[in-house]
């Protein structure tokens, strides 16, 4: 299918750019492109760095205290 797209400088430059690295027409790299940004992003489990009595300790972005378990609570009374 044909269409015709207004591409911004930047965003035809970064798809010339690919197509130079991958040796193809810029349309096969605008392709290319949009296939990689509506693939899944890929699922990473979360690290573990030691155990505890058994459990895995995960690190998180912050620590996670009684106040945080509370507010569920209330939230979900």
């Amino acid at each position: 299918m044909k269409l015709t797209l207004d591409l911004e400088s930047d965003l035809y430059a970064t798809a010339k750019s690919l197509a130079r690295k991958l040796n193809c027409s810029v349309s096969a790299a605008v392709h290319e492109l949009l296939r990689r940004s509506l693939r899944p992003a890929p699922v990473v489990p979360p690290k573990t760095a030691r155990r505890s009595n058994g459990l895995p300790i995960v690190h998180g972005r912050r620590a996670f205290g009684s106040e945080d378990v509370y507010r569920i609570e209330i939230e979900a009374a």
